[in-house]
């Protein structure tokens, strides 16, 4: 037997020498892809595991006949063999070759659409690099940042969606240039910043409304484009030369904040980016542009660009519900827009019942329903030069209720300028609560598990994975047990992930610690009962302290398992799934015998998973269902050197 599966092993190697070859060759035509042995699915996508045991897509490698049968359009996997996406690796869409890319597809130049799932947080640098077919793309609100070159070259884009409440602050260099068909772009509110050449030679685009949390617009941001009218906002603190480069086609230019700010921020001193320009190099000033020698922007304000922009307000609790006697928060944010000398010399009125007890601003009990801005200007720390204001109420409600709170901002002639108001749901006092109990993810897979907290027993829920899952809180005892399912198989060792430091021996069988104030995953690794122990170990031994202390046995586990699953795969009927549990392997095995009735007495209706389990049984393949004191069910998993006994023995018959 130990002879048969040496051998078995060594013509595994063989195989695998020639997956370089064999696997890869037909690509190398259409671009350099990843051999490295990073983890493959649906025969599309590359992918590697993060060490939070999220995924990254190392590389789309799918042929233009996938893509056909796709309609051109990909969809990302949310998730790969159980591992969330969270990153879109570099240039792993890249189209055509380049010295920053190491791998490329040029397939990838004919994809039309692409779907990002909502998991996705991170686009790295060119990701979708020169994917010249690609017209629509939307970007999930949870993407946090898209690198350099991430859309750069996407000739045919003319649809970019942000979506929901974005979360990306930066647009970074280069990101959108030379995207030649995009023709305007709604950028979501939380940019602060736009980069050197972020839409650069993006020579369609006509109009753009820059948001109203920007505060600078770096040099050729906009260079070479088509812009007819750019509106700025009041946080604006500078725009650098050549920013909306040559030629400037630019007719009308909007600012959200006042006459005295626009010529502050337009005097504002800045760098030249040579040390040679004027003036030119300057923040923004204006519309009418002509060259000097030196490259940079001479430009002056034309005063009929500036509108007026009306003042808007929002006021928002932090939650839906509150409780009698506790504070309410009422966040107040005001956009003043050209409205400020009104607001200045106006008032702030606020509309509630009996309801409330009282309503403080920092601190101080506003017992009026009305004030002149000038007395709230210090509490809310507003001056001429503001470009916003913001503040927040306390207001406490002593009845039980659902309320609205108003709040108006009126002119000097008692006129509204703004106003909006609040929903407050105000419920019953609760009792006082105990802090809850923090609680951790324990998954065991491949093995049994008891968990007690003092005298509390703990259960685990089986997931629709076969894993045990549980909530655990620290320092609550926890054991671990692998039971053989037959005599070909002997546990190994344990292979563990946590965030914190455990101190346990891997060989132990039951494995027996106090749960870490953190998430820990353990799994059973099964060896052929038929090697014996003064043998080489398959996976060694391996102390796990963190993450990192995993790496070694899990490579060793993985190269274990793709020898095993390729004889399977060798060895079975093309087709065959390889078996997972004592039902699976027992269809097999009957099923390929040509169904034999089994001698034992069945019922009528006896299902053919029964008659193949009684049939194994008879022949020695499998262990009877009790068995010197232990019990099998059909669904007991069994580990492929097991599968490859029962089905080596079956041939046998």
């Amino acid at each position: 037997m130990k002879k048969r599966f040496v051998s078995l092993l060594v013509v595994v190697c063989m195989l695998l020498t020639l997956f370089p070859v064999s696997a890869f060759a037909d690509n190398a035509k259409s671009g350099e892809f990843h051999t490295d042995g990073i983890k493959t699915q649906d025969g599309n996508f590359v992918y590697s595991v993060n060490d939070d045991d999220t995924a990254t897509l190392v590389q789309y490698i799918g042929s233009e006949d996938v893509l056909a049968a796709n309609n051109y359009e990909v969809d990302i996997p949310a998730e790969f063999d159980g591992h969330s996406l969270s990153k879109i690796g570099q240039a792993a869409f890249a189209a055509e070759y380049h010295s920053n890319f190491k791998y490329w597809n040029a397939t990838c130049g004919k994809i039309q659409k692409v779907k990002i799932p909502e998991s996705v947080t991170y686009i790295c640098s060119g990701a979708f690099y020169h994917c010249e077919s690609l017209k629509s793309v939307n970007i999930p609100e949870n993407v946090e940042k898209i690198e350099w070159w991430g859309f750069a070259n996407c000739t045919g884009l003319n649809d970019i969606t942000f979506e929901g409440n974005s979360k990306i602050t930066t647009i970074e260099m280069e990101c959108f240039s030379n995207c030649s068909s995009l023709e305007r772009i709604d950028l979501p509110e939380g940019i602060t910043d736009i980069r050197w050449g972020a839409f650069e030679n993006c020579t369609s685009l006509m109009n753009v409304v820059i948001p109203s949390n920007t505060e600078r617009i770096y040099r050729k941001a906009f260079y070479n484009c088509a812009l007819g009218t750019v509106t700025f906002p009041a946080s604006l603190k500078g725009i650098e030369v050549a920013a909306f480069g040559r030629p400037i086609s630019l007719t009308k230019v909007y600012y959200a904040g006042t006459a005295d700010q626009w010529n502050a921020l337009v005097s504002a001193p800045f760098v030249p980016l040579d040390g040679k320009t004027d003036g030119t190099s300057k923040n923004f000033t204006g519309i009418n542009y002509k060259e000097d020698s030196h490259g940079g922007n001479n430009e002056q304000l034309r005063q009929d660009g500036l509108v007026i922009i009306p003042c808007k307000m929002d006021v928002t609790t932090s939650k839906s519900d509150y409780l009698v006697n506790t504070p309410v928060d009422v966040n107040i944010a005001i956009a003043p827009g050209t409205d400020m000398n009104k607001i200045l010399n106006g008032s702030v009125a606020f509309t509630y019942g009996d309801e409330v007890e009282k309503v403080e601003l920092n601190g101080k009990e506003l017992t009026e329903k009305e004030y002149t801005v000038q007395k709230l200007a210090q509490m809310m720390k507003l001056t001429s030069r503001s470009s916003d204001i913001k503040a927040t109420l306390n207001v406490t409600y002593k009845k039980t209720g659902s309320y609205t709170f108003g709040i108006a901002v009126n002119d000097s002639n008692d006129e509204t300028i703004c106003n909006a108001d609040a929903k407050v749901v105000v419920g019953e006092e609760a009792a006082e609560l105990t802090p809850a109990t923090k609680l951790y993810t324990l998954t065991v897979k491949n093995a049994d598990v008891t968990i007690k907290n003092g005298d509390e027993e703990i259960k685990a829920e089986k997931n629709d994975k076969g894993e045990l899952i549980a909530k655990v809180p620290e320092k609550a005892d926890v054991t671990v047990t692998y039971t053989s399912q037959s005599d070909a198989v002997a546990f190994d060792q344990w292979t563990i992930t946590t965030d914190e430091t455990l101190d346990v021996d891997v060989k132990n069988n039951p494995l027996k610690f106090q749960m870490p104030a953190g998430g820990v995953t353990i799994e059973a690794m099964t060896k052929d009962a038929s090697i014996e122990e003064d043998e080489p170990n398959i996976l060694g031994t391996t102390a796990v302290v963190g993450t990192a202390a995993v790496g070694t046995a899990i490579l060793a586990w993985q190269g274990y398992q793709l020898s095993t699953e390729l004889y399977l795969k060798t060895a079975l009927p093309a087709g065959t799934a390889i078996p997972t549990n004592r039902a699976e392997l027992a269809l097999l095995v009957w099923n390929h015998a040509g169904k034999p009735a089994p001698a034992a007495v069945l019922p009528a209706d006896a299902t053919d998973t029964q008659k193949a389990i009684a049939w194994a049984v008879e022949n020695d393949l499998l262990k009877a269902a009790k068995d010197n004191g232990e019990t099998y069910v059909d669904t007991d998993s069994v580990s492929r050197v097991e599968v490859i006994r029962v089905w080596n023995k079956a041939q046998e018959k």
